[in-house]
């Protein structure tokens, strides 16, 4: 429930609530990478929270390896963060798991 509600809230450009959310998913099941690439998105959509959206993606990578979702979160969080070398091999990575992607 709570993470339909963070992709509605999101969708909707009220970040902040969609944060809330996604965290009390988090709160409920911290293994799903799903909850973890969600909040990492609104975390980069926020602006001011790169660091956070990055941690979020890592974990989300960490979770789940092949999916190449988490890799596209993490190299768009390292990307804001100026970080390019680190960004361009974390879509190379997620390429890797997805090509046609």
């Amino acid at each position: 429930a709570y993470k339909s509600q963070g992709n509605i809230a999101f969708k909707n450009g009220l970040v902040d609530e969609a944060i809330k959310f996604f965290t009390r998913a988090i709160e409920l099941d911290d293994e799903n990478h799903v909850y973890f690439s969600n909040r990492s998105a609104a975390y980069l959509k926020k602006g001011d929270a790169k660091s956070k959206a990055f941690k979020d993606a890592q974990r989300c990578t960490e979770l789940k390896p092949a999916w190449a979702k988490g890799w596209s979160r993490k190299g768009a969080a390292e990307l804001a963060l100026g970080r390019l070398a680190d960004a361009q091999a974390s879509y190379r990575t997620g390429l890797r798991h997805d090509p046609g992607n």
